[in-house]
């Protein structure tokens, strides 16, 4: 889990860009946890995440389910068999999904550059793109955002091992715009508490 908030903490400038997903495949942004199971009937509950905020004193912001994906294919690019999918109070708020693992590092660079090619036709340039490298693990790593104010952020980390025969792999994060300052921060923007209330 440590992973989604280092990768969201990437992006916190805003921007339009086009074409914004208005979900991910079968869910729309606010779709209901009962809508959702009955695409995934066997979704396993993963992790109720709560937090504390100046409102109230304890709310449910996530529900976390782990899903075996139908369609194992995203522009391209062959996914792993498992989906992570985010509730924010009960409605669909997010989804991190990843790339299947990739020894061959020519099979990775060229997945890599069709993937973000295939997201730059769609949505533009991305809002913001920079680079990190693991010594530990020999892992160097790109950070790809599209963060916009009105509707999605992309996020899409690239995994290349800098050693031979190692696993190489692309993350793809794709969050509702209204419910990403929740999961950043862990609180609730008062302004809109009080407007949804019925200002």
């Amino acid at each position: 889990m440590g992973l989604l908030f280092t990768l969201l903490l990437i992006t916190n400038t805003v921007f339009a860009f086009p074409n914004e997903p208005e979900g991910f495949r079968e869910l729309k942004w606010g779709d209901t946890i009962e809508k959702f199971t009955s695409y995934y009937p066997e979704a396993e509950l993963l992790d109720t995440q709560k937090i504390k905020n100046d409102i109230s004193n304890e709310i449910t912001i996530s529900n976390i389910y782990g899903v075996k994906l139908k369609n194992r294919t995203l522009s391209n690019l062959k996914l792993d068999r498992r989906a992570i999918y985010f509730f924010n109070n009960k409605k669909f708020v997010g989804v991190v999904l990843s790339s299947i693992p990739m020894k061959s590092s020519f099979d990775f660079m060229e997945a890599e550059a069709n993937f973000i090619e295939n997201l730059i036709y769609l949505y533009g340039n991305p809002t913001e793109k920079n680079y990190d490298f693991d010594s530990t693990s020999s892992k160097k790593y790109t950070n790809y955002g599209w963060n916009s104010d009105n509707k999605s952020i992309i996020l899409i980390k690239t995994e290349k091992s800098l050693l031979p025969n190692r696993d190489n792999r692309i993350l793809i994060m794709i969050f509702d715009r209204t419910s990403i300052d929740i999961l950043m921060n862990g609180s609730i923007d008062k302004k809109d508490t009080i407007k949804n209330q019925g200002w």
